[in-house]
Order: C-alpha cells, then sequence, then structure tokens
C-alpha cells in the first residue's frame, strides 16, 4: 500500500513537472545529484546510508542492475540525453520520447518495481528458509 501511494505520488509529482521546468530544476545538477533527488523522490532514501553522496546512489544502481553505457559519473552534469540514457539501462522503452517529465516518471516507476521484486524475493528466501 505505501509503495502505491508512493508511487502514485511521484507520478502526480512528475506530472506538474513540465519538460521545461523538469529541466530547468536539474539544471546544474549532477548525475549523483540527480539519482539522490529520484531515488528519495520514490521513497527509497531510507536505503541509503545517511548522509547518502551520488556515489551511494550510483551504488544502489549498480545493485539493482542499472548500468548506462560507459558506467556512472557521479560527478558529471546530467543532462537530458543522459537521463534517456539511464532510462534506457533500466528497460524503460524511449522509443519516440519527447517529454523528458514522462522519461523520469518511467524511471521512477522502474524502480518502484525493481524494489517491489526484490523486496519479495528478500521476503520469498526468508519465508523459506524457516
Amino acid at each position: 500500500m505505501r509503495m502505491f501511494m508512493t508511487g502514485a505520488l511521484v507520478g502526480l509529482v512528475v506530472a506538474l513537472i513540465t519538460a521545461p521546468a523538469l529541466a530547468q530544476a536539474v539544471e546544474g545538477m549532477t548525475e549523483g545529484e540527480f539519482l539522490l533527488m529520484l531515488l528519495r523522490q520514490v521513497g527509497l532514501s531510507g536505503m541509503l546510508p545517511d548522509a547518502a553522496t551520488g556515489i551511494d546512489a550510483v551504488e544502489m544502481m549498480e545493485d539493482l542492475g542499472i548500468i548506462p553505457v560507459g558506467g556512472w559519473d557521479p560527478g558529471a552534469m546530467i543532462t537530458e540525453d543522459r537521463i534517456i540514457e539511464i532510462a534506457e539501462a533500466a528497460g524503460v522503452d524511449t522509443t519516440g520520447a519527447l517529454d523528458i517529465g514522462a522519461v523520469v516518471q518511467a524511471i521512477a516507476d522502474r524502480l518502484m518495481d525493481l524494489f517491489a521484486f526484490e523486496t519479495e524475493s528478500s521476503e520469498a528466501i526468508a519465508v523459506s528458509s524457516y
């Protein structure tokens, strides 16, 4: 239930952000800062250490199997092209994607799906070990 509510809230927030507003919001942001923002917005900040850095966010993305072409560079400035690359690494179909806000929403949705799967897998392992 909480995951659904978090997803709905993220969807609402991202839907309210137009592509130009999103571009402006991430302007001057590094790749690591963008990932931290994204992970916090989908409710995964509790999985990060206190005072998490961009490197922590990158490590979490790698743990989820999301590694864009060329790897991560937490200190590099984020661009719309890089957001597309991150989406594709997450398994999001970006064919014909014109709205960067929709792409960010799709990444958020994918992260929530991956986290839910990992949680279910962990619970299944815990249950089967009894």
